[in-house]
């Protein structure tokens, strides 16, 4: 790592950081156990040499659907050097570095700088800045990884980066409830049923219409830990056209029935 990098870890995996290769590994996760999720943890270990500062952070997202996170490496860096960033991948099979142009303005690199800067100073908005300052550098970040994503790679990804699976994903995210079908979706992206079919389930790992069922019990899910509607309209809200549908498609992707998850959910709290 050098001043500036930043550093993303998709699925939150405990890590280790040390001053040097070879150096004893310290559990970050140990040094900022006793920090609740509403404090700023200011930690300080080690000592006798130079120092290094570092600012954490997390990003929540109110869906918890799998599919975006599921196809993201274990880690990410993004380094920015002379309005340049490149994102270096690094999963369990394979890494890969690739440098990628901002242009003259380097608004990625000038977004991190105020990131850092909302971070390490006290002034009104400090909170509702970093949110959204975050929320781009993230986006971003997918954005640019999503370029390096080599010919033939499937996943969730190269699925939106698909000109024909992207337009299709869009579809069922922007309208759930709405009637669809492979055919009606083939209309809306201009390619056969067929050639829809085949290139989204090479592409997802499922056929349109299972993709769509799991995106509607995760939207169903949502409203159901929200407790403002009751389960009929649930079902409605998210496309099923009577509660004993909406019943049954719930159980079969979660295995019990709305009602049955959503008390064990409310007295898990």
């Amino acid at each position: 790592m050098t001043s500036g990098d930043l550093i993303v870890f998709p699925h939150a995996h405990a890590h280790n950081m040390s001053s040097h290769r070879g150096a004893d590994p310290t559990p970050i996760g140990m040094l900022i156990s006793d920090a609740t999720a509403d404090d700023v943890a200011r930690v300080s270990h080690g000592g006798g040499g130079q120092k290094s500062r570092f600012i954490c952070g997390y990003l929540q997202c109110d869906q918890r659907f799998g599919p975006l996170i599921g196809a993201l490496p274990t880690m990410m860096v993004l380094r920015s050097e002379n309005r340049y960033t490149s994102v270096e991948t690094i999963s369990a099979d394979r890494s890969g570095p690739s440098m990628v142009g901002e242009g003259t303005d380097g608004w990625l690199s000038t977004t991190l700088d105020y990131a850092i800067r909302e971070a390490t100073t006290e002034a009104p908005g400090n909170a509702t800045m970093l949110e959204r300052l975050t929320e781009l550098i993230f986006v971003e970040i997918l954005r640019q990884y999503m370029r390096l994503l080599p010919e033939g790679e499937a996943g969730w990804l190269a699925g939106l980066n698909d000109p024909y699976v992207g337009r299709a994903l869009r579809l069922m995210h922007e309208e759930p409830a709405r009637d669809w079908t492979v055919e009606a979706l083939s209309r809306e992206t201009a390619i056969s049923r067929s050639a829809l079919a085949q290139r989204f389930t090479d592409l997802i790992g499922e056929s349109p219409m299972r993709y769509l069922a799991s995106w509607r019990i995760e939207l169903a899910k949502g409203m159901l830990r929200e407790g403002h509607f009751g389960i009929p309209e649930i079902g409605e809200r998210v496309g099923y056209e009577s509660e004993a549908a909406f019943n049954r498609a719930f159980k079969r992707i979660t295995g019990s029935p709305p009602a049955t998850w959503r008390k064990i959910k409310v007295a898990a709290g």
